[in-house]
């Protein structure tokens, strides 16, 4: 087989359109996921809120047990319906029909991210220990401000690593937007590859593209890693 360099040099320039919406798409699910993920791992630990907990629990075994196209095909296809039945029973103004795929791959992907990473913080909040925050009481702060400014720098500090793999991880699943029709590096190079059958031609630059994303992502958290380091020692 004889691989068509000109089509992949052109499809890689073309896919580099879809690189801000894929990571628009990533960036704006971590914004929502991260708060409530931690909102939950947090809840999880105390062990007062068992039915809490039991619903979470079921929630987030749900989530990991079935396929993100399953959640994305359920949701895309229930959502709408369900938003213009609440619309018309509230009689608001406002066509479901009109909005965004994007914004629906971002509630699809902040639904299936706060069930993993309430688990990868859950996993950080059991390595800083419950000493810390009852030290936190001791010395007069509140229960908040024990999280915000002692527990949770300390917790994310803790799971870097393993949260650098799940963003990484996202910005792969990204690439089954294109099943509901939006344009990100996958969609748009099926669309350029289907024109001439140079699927694998195609599917080489998507890859390309999305290792030359990844090593960037993992570039950015060594960083951080190493600043987090740095804050360990001079603390």
């Amino acid at each position: 087989m004889v691989l068509d360099f000109g089509f992949m040099k052109s499809s890689f320039f073309l896919a580099l359109r879809g690189i801000p919406v894929t990571l628009f798409i990533t960036v704006m699910t971590l914004l929502i996921s991260i708060p409530i993920a931690f909102a939950i791992a947090v809840a999880r630990a105390g062990k007062k809120r068992k039915t809490l907990n039991l619903l979470f629990s079921v929630y987030v075994s749900a989530v990991r047990g079935t396929p993100v196209i399953v959640q994305i095909l359920i949701i895309y296809t229930m959502l709408p319906d369900l938003l213009k039945f609440i619309i018309e029973k509230l009689a608001l103004p406002f066509n479901v029909y009109a909005i965004n795929n994007i914004f629906y791959a971002i509630l699809i992907f902040s639904f299936s991210m706060i069930a993993f990473l309430s688990e990868v913080f859950r996993a950080g909040l059991r390595a800083v220990g419950r000493g810390q925050y009852e030290a936190a009481l001791a010395a007069g702060l509140s229960g908040f401000r024990a999280y915000t400014r002692i527990i949770a720098p300390q917790a994310f500090s803790a799971v870097l690593p393993v949260l650098c793999t799940s963003v990484n991880n996202l910005i792969k699943t990204s690439s089954l937007c294109f099943a509901i029709a939006v344009n990100e590096i996958t969609g748009i190079i099926r669309v350029a590859a289907s024109r001439n059958l140079h699927f694998v031609e195609g599917f080489l630059v998507i890859a390309a593209i999305y290792v030359i994303i990844c090593m960037a992502v993992e570039l950015c958290f060594k960083i951080l890693e190493n600043k987090a380091k740095v804050h360990r020692v001079s603390a």
